[in-house]
Parts: C-alpha cells; sequence; structure tokens
C-alpha cells in the first residue's frame, strides 16, 4: 500500500515530485492558451468568406481533436503522479472490483424485469397457450388484454366485463361459478359435521355430570345464553309431552 501520506510528504523527492506536478499543470494551461491564440490568429476569415460552414467545422474539428490530445497527454502524466503519490494500487483494484460487482448486483433485478419476465410472459402465450388452448383463443385473449382492456375500458362496468371474459377463458372464474369442486372429499366434510354434532348433543350429559360443581358455571359462563337455550329446551319437551 505505500508508506503513509504524512511522512511521504515530509521528504525532499516527494517535494520536488509535487512541484513538478504543478509544472506539468501550468504547462497544461498555457498550450491550451497558445493553441486558441493560435486558432484566433489563423487565415480563417479569408476561408470563411467562401466556404463558412465547410471553414467553420473543419476548424473547430482540428481545434477538439489538438486539445483532446494535449489534454489526454498531460492528464496521463499528472495520474501517473498521483497514483504514485498516493498508492493506491491495491485500492484502485478493490475498488474497480466491488463496482463491478455491484453493478451485477443492480443490474440483476433489472435484467430479470425487463428482459427475462417478458421472455418467460411472451414464450407462455406462444407455446403454452398455444398448445393447450390453440390458436384462435389464443388470438382472443391476446385481443381482450392488450387491446380491449387498455384502450376501451372507459368506465368500470366495461373493465369488470373485460376482466370476468379473461377470467373465465383462463378458468379463474370458476371458484365464482362452480361452488363444487371435485378436489374436496365432502364425504369426509359430512362425516366430520355428523361427530361435531355428536359432541354437541353430548353437551347435556356432560350437564348432568357436572351439575353442583363450580366447573358447570365456569362453563355456563363461557357459552352466551347458555341457561337460556336449557329452559327453552325444557319448556319445548315439556309442551310436546301435554
Amino acid at each position: 500500500m505505500g508508506q503513509p501520506l504524512s511522512k511521504s510528504l515530509n521528504s525532499p523527492a516527494i517535494q520536488e515530485r509535487i512541484l513538478l506536478f504543478f509544472h506539468d499543470v501550468y504547462e497544461l494551461f498555457s498550450e491550451l492558451v497558445q493553441i486558441f491564440r493560435e486558432f484566433v490568429q489563423s487565415k480563417i476569415p479569408v476561408q470563411f468568406s467562401r466556404a463558412p460552414v465547410t471553414t467553420a467545422t473543419l476548424s473547430l474539428w482540428s481545434l477538439f481533436v489538438v486539445l483532446l490530445s494535449k489534454i489526454y497527454s498531460k492528464m496521463i502524466i499528472l495520474c501517473k503522479f498521483l497514483l504514485w503519490l498516493l498508492a493506491p494500487d491495491l485500492m484502485l483494484k478493490l475498488g474497480l472490483r466491488h463496482s463491478v460487482l455491484f453493478s451485477i448486483l443492480f443490474f440483476t433485478p433489472f435484467f430479470f424485469r425487463k428482459i427475462l419476465k417478458p421472455l418467460v410472459r411472451n414464450m407462455d402465450f406462444k407455446i403454452f397457450f398455444r398448445l393447450i388452448h390453440g390458436q384462435e383463443w389464443l388470438k382472443k385473449y391476446k385481443k381482450l388484454l392488450y387491446k380491449d382492456l387498455p384502450f376501451k375500458c372507459k368506465t368500470f362496468g366495461d373493465y369488470k366485463g373485460i376482466a370476468t371474459q379473461l377470467d373465465e377463458m383462463d378458468g379463474l372464474y370458476e371458484w365464482k361459478v362452480n361452488h363444487v369442486d371435485k378436489s374436496y372429499d365432502y364425504k369426509r366434510i359430512k362425516a366430520d359435521l355428523n361427530e361435531l354434532q355428536k359432541l354437541i348433543h353430548n353437551v347435556k350429559w356432560h350437564r348432568h355430570q357436572l351439575d353442583g360443581t363450580n366447573i358447570l358455571d365456569e362453563n355456563e359462563s363461557k357459552v352466551p345464553n347458555f341457561q337460556d337455550k336449557e329452559d327453552d329446551k325444557k319448556t319445548n319437551k315439556k309442551k310436546k309431552k301435554s
């Protein structure tokens, strides 16, 4: 990593290099000023009167090329000096490596969202839906999804109608239309319901077993209107007997 910056600045060699650095900067600015002077003092007005557009374009392009070459050559020298002064060889490599890793990290979601997801969606339309439902179904579905739904919906009723058609086509609306599904075992559900009803009917037997105890009072307090229901059952039985 090199020596610390505070120690290296105190050495005479480093101070000499710093002076050379500022001297190079001064030379760069002086050369740029000289280039501008030569550009202004050239014979542009004579050529400009004959072909103004071509002369101006070529002059600006030549000036740009000269400036770019001068700046590039001087910046290489200055960058080498700064790299030597700060000695960031390992830091520069680590910085470049981490910048590449972070760019990959942040570019991956964008890549999946903008490239892979539309590609997978298009493959579903072109292969899966085409093989399962056919070409006519796919044309109608894409027309409803990409033309009618975004452009022809002006009210909520229009949107609801097109969305309902799409749900009916891909089977998402079946749970509203068909209330009985083959994937459920209704015999098992009915048997469990019968067992639950048997347990409910046994509450009276448990009441007689726990009669006169505090447990009965606690159970009755947890069930709302428990005593009223029991009294109603007794009165109904008496009426039937009479």
